[in-house]
């Protein structure tokens, strides 16, 4: 829930790849039917059709494209076809569907003469996203983005974008016309389907956890573990003063989750309207950057829905002077955990060798990460380019094991030794920060001496305070006040 500019919000929403928003007018009630008092905010132009038949195809299984149809007045109207945005299983699925659907008599009131067409019954609703609509009300680049089986096809009707500022030049009108004693009626609909209210979401659901208001408290932010962001707000209470240290004054960016389901979060590394005081931003090289200097501005990402926090390898205070490499030990899912401990000690002796301490830490899933305190002293470029010669150097000895290669294909059986996490704006997962990933699971710091004998899928945010009770020692005291170089490897 976010109040002010809604103009940022949307472009924020849009630049990361949502759907866009839903606006509603804050002095209005919850209430069912429609009503200009909810907007639908569209990024993109969208909108639900007819499946009223198809066209077969000869070089893939199900069909080759779909015709589609509106409702307008009582008529129903052809207005084009998809083709593009299905993937095998949703052409053999939607496929079967239409077999039972077939029919002699075209729906639509205007077919279109084209050969090899099969009707059907229109009982199927798709929505579409398209870029605009031709003179004779057919779609231009029309992309298919999923069946609608929520919606009867008698409810589907042309939709027509409106302007904010007409709705609310009609709500002016309506206020003028209600002081005046005359009967209120909205001719503008916002959207055809009526946004729900999560059941979460319930007036009275919030709490104070580190004098933050943390609202929607009892929300289920993983549905695997049933963790609740009032468990997250308290689980940063517990981890704070251990976390702080290396998120302070560092650029960070977020994976926000603000309907708690894993589908939909997204990644910020900007400050939106809605975020607290202790949530700083500034200016780095041209670009926006957010970072904090208290537990409590945690709390108050935490109460922005954000899960995961990752930061930069530097500080505000010599941003172009990286402290730490991380090297991210990231196996194909063929692996088990134990290939990635034996690779995370290999590149430690590795490290070792050249007199340079590390760290390692989990990740939330099966990698891990290296951590090599650095002196604030070589700039970007030197930094990236030493942790890529590590990579390089353990992928060209041990091809079979390691791959110094993003691509999907190389990596099949083999660890991608990811050192793309050193270069200015790119980032890592903090110490101790949750991952927004089934469990809730955390990354934890450990020591390399219990590295075999741990299970990663075992720090979570409800295991976290047994786990802190049951150590000895910070596994990470050290690393904040290591002060080592990079050596000439020349």
């Amino acid at each position: 829930h976010i109040e002010g500019d809604g103009d940022t919000a949307l472009t924020q929403a849009c630049a990361s790849g949502l759907e866009g928003l839903i606006a509603k007018r804050r002095d209005a009630a919850y209430h069912s039917g429609r009503s200009a008092d909810w907007l639908k905010l569209k990024c993109h132009r969208r909108q639900e059709f007819v499946i009223v038949g198809y066209t077969a195809s000869q070089a893939r299984t199900g069909f080759r494209s779909l015709l589609l149809g509106v409702r307008e007045g009582k008529a129903l109207r052809y207005c084009g076809k998809v083709g593009t945005g299905f993937d095998q299983a949703l052409l053999e699925d939607i496929g079967a569907r239409l077999q039972k659907l077939v029919t002699d008599e075209p729906a639509v009131s205007d077919p279109p003469r084209m050969r090899g067409v099969i009707w059907v019954k229109p009982q199927l609703v798709c929505e579409v996203e398209y870029t605009e609509v031709t003179r004779d009300g057919a779609l231009r680049h029309p992309s298919f983005q999923g069946l609608r089986e929520d919606k009867p096809a008698r409810q589907v009707k042309r939709e027509k974008a409106v302007p904010v500022a007409a709705i609310e030049k009609e709500e002016d009108m309506h206020a003028t016309a209600s002081e005046a004693g005359k009967p209120r009626r909205t001719k503008v609909e916002a959207s055809p389907d009526r946004p729900r209210k999560q059941s979460s979401a319930r007036s009275g659901d919030v709490v104070e956890i580190g004098g933050v208001r943390i609202s929607h408290a009892d929300r289920v932010m993983d549905e695997a573990s049933g963790v609740t962001k009032r468990e997250l707000a308290e689980y940063h209470e517990l981890v704070g003063p251990l976390l702080l240290p290396y998120a302070r004054k560092r650029p960070i960016a977020l994976v926000r989750c603000p309907q708690g389901d894993a589908q939909q979060c997204f990644f910020q590394k900007h400050k939106l309207p809605g975020l607290g005081d202790e949530v700083k931003k500034a200016r780095i090289a041209g670009n926006e950057v957010i970072y904090v200097e208290s537990q409590r501005g945690i709390l108050e990402l935490v109460q922005f829905n954000a899960i995961e926090i990752h930061g930069w390898g530097a500080t505000m205070d010599a941003p172009d002077k990286p402290d730490w490499i991380v090297i991210d030990l990231d196996p194909d899912t063929a692996l088990e955990f134990s290939d990635v401990v034996e690779a995370a000690l290999e590149v430690r002796d590795n490290l070792d060798r050249i007199g340079l301490a590390s760290f390692v830490k989990t990740t939330g899933g099966k990698g891990l990460h290296v951590v090599v305190p650095l002196e604030p002293h070589a700039g970007w470029d030197s930094v990236k380019g030493f942790a890529q010669a590590i990579a390089s150097a353990m992928a060209e000895q041990q091809p079979d094991r390691y791959v110094a290669n993003m691509s999907k294909a190389k990596r099949k059986g083999r660890i991608f030794i990811d050192y793309l996490r050193n270069g200015q704006g790119a980032t890592a997962v903090l110490p101790y920060s949750p991952r927004a990933r089934p469990g809730a699971t955390i990354a934890m710091p450990v020591e390399w001496k219990d590295i075999r004998r741990i299970d990663p899928k075992e720090f979570t945010v409800r295991s976290a305070e047994r786990w802190l009770k049951k150590r000895k020692r910070d596994p990470w005291a050290e690393l904040l006040t290591t002060r080592q170089r990079l050596p000439d490897l020349d």
